[in-house]
This record gives structure tokens, sequence and C-alpha cells, in this order.
């Protein structure tokens, strides 16, 4: 037995697709702008640190706090642009389903980037947004917690 597509099972009007489409854009905009925010609140973060750490006569402890908060909103970010992503691929689906013409011009463009066979994804530019760069500011923020840990057991040998 097959799978119908969404598009033969109930087709959408005219006006249908476009609340779809408009909703595909919108979706694909909070995942670029959450983000943008999300790198530009981490990168203000980490120059707290850093400007913290330079005056020596701040506590460690506050230094800390701030690398832990720091972090959990790393893991909050992932968590969200997890969930966006996800909504996004739906709704792309849907997209390629009611709009052949859409689904034509990504099939042209894997074809010409063959980037499905190599890396198993059709989108391989939201899995490093997603993903990747999240893990790589999660490792700074781990490194920088060890780093003012081993710091203070040196300060107190």
């Amino acid at each position: 037995m097959t799978e119908k597509l969404d598009s033969e099972l109930h087709p959408l009007d005219s006006e249908q697709r476009s609340r779809l489409w408009e909703h595909r854009l919108h979706i694909e905009n909070l995942l670029y702008s959450r983000l943008t925010f999300f790198l530009i609140f981490e990168s203000v973060l980490l120059g707290v640190v850093g400007t913290l750490y330079s005056k020596t006569s701040q506590s460690t402890l506050v230094l800390k706090v701030i690398v832990l908060l720091g972090f959990c909103i790393t893991v909050v970010w992932v968590y969200v642009q997890h969930n966006v992503k996800q909504l996004l691929y739906i709704l792309h689906n849907r997209a390629c389903d009611n709009f052949p013409e859409f689904q034509k011009s990504m099939d042209s463009m894997l074809r010409k980037r063959r980037v499905v066979g190599r890396l198993g994804t059709e989108n391989p530019a939201t899995i490093l947004l997603t993903y990747v760069i999240p893990s790589l500011v999660a490792l700074v923020w781990i490194f920088l917690l060890f780093f003012l840990v081993s710091r203070l057991l040196f300060l107190f040998r």
C-alpha cells in the first residue's frame, strides 16, 4: 500500500497554500532571528567574563556563576533551535508536497550540491547552526569553568 502525498489527500486552495508558504517563511525567519539573538547574547556574556577576569579584585565565584549561566543559556539555545528546526522541516516537506515548482527547485539544488549523499541531509547549514555552533559555545563555557576551578585550586595551594 503506497502512501499518498498530503497534497493528493487534501488539496489546498490558493489561500491555504499562501498561508502554508507564509508560515514556512515565518518559521525560517524565527530560526535565524533566534540564532542571531543567542549569538549576540553569548558574545556579550563572554565579553563580561573577559572583563571581570581582567580585574584581579573580582571574586571567582561571580565569574563561575556567569559561566554557569552562559552554559545553561547555551543548553536552552540548543533546545529552542531544535524545536524550531523540527517545525521548519515539517513545513518544508509540506511546501515541497504542495508547491511542485518549489520541489523542482529543491531537487535541482540538491543535484547540483550533491550534499544528501555525502552528509545524509538536505540542509547541512541548518544542522550546523542548530547543533554545531551551540556545541562549540558550550565547549567554551566548559573550558572557562574548568579554567576558573583550576585557577582557584592553584591559588589555595
